[in-house]
């Protein structure tokens, strides 16, 4: 009776939206992640960059500016680039979605009137090896 019990509660528990999300991989956590880890790489980078231009010599004041002009750029640029990922992920579920969805005009059969079904032609001429071949000995021979 207890583990049926404890059953229940973890069926309740799993059923909740922010468990679901986190256990079953509905949801992406990274993108939500990134926000936090760019913004404790700014901090380290601008801690970084003070020390480095508080060490007492005139290199190091100049190297600290340079390190935290680069070190932000490159942070931003970093999560810029692995949200780019996410977005065309989502891109790409969103387009399979879509085109799972319609039929193809070309594997639906037409008809004229008649009980046989006609094909649709294609609206596109396939140029193949040999037309091309041809197409290319004649503007050699003139």
């Amino acid at each position: 009776m207890q583990d049926k019990l404890n059953m229940d509660v973890v069926k309740e528990f799993i059923q909740q939206p922010l468990p679901r999300q986190i256990l079953f991989f509905d949801e992406m956590l990274t993108p939500r992640l990134l926000q936090i880890v760019y913004w404790a790489a700014l901090v380290a980078v601008i801690w970084e960059g003070l020390g480095r231009i508080f060490s007492g010599s005139l290199y190091g004041f100049i190297e600290g500016f340079v390190f935290i002009a680069l070190g932000c750029l490159l942070a931003r640029v970093v999560s810029e680039l692995v949200m780019l990922f996410f977005q065309l992920h989502e891109n790409m579920e969103q387009v399979a979605k879509n085109t799972a969805s319609k039929p193809t005009t070309a594997a639906v059969p037409v008809s004229d009137g008649d009980s046989k079904p006609v094909r649709a032609t294609p609206t596109k001429k396939v140029i193949t090896k040999k037309a091309t071949k041809k197409v290319s000995e004649k503007v050699t021979k003139k």
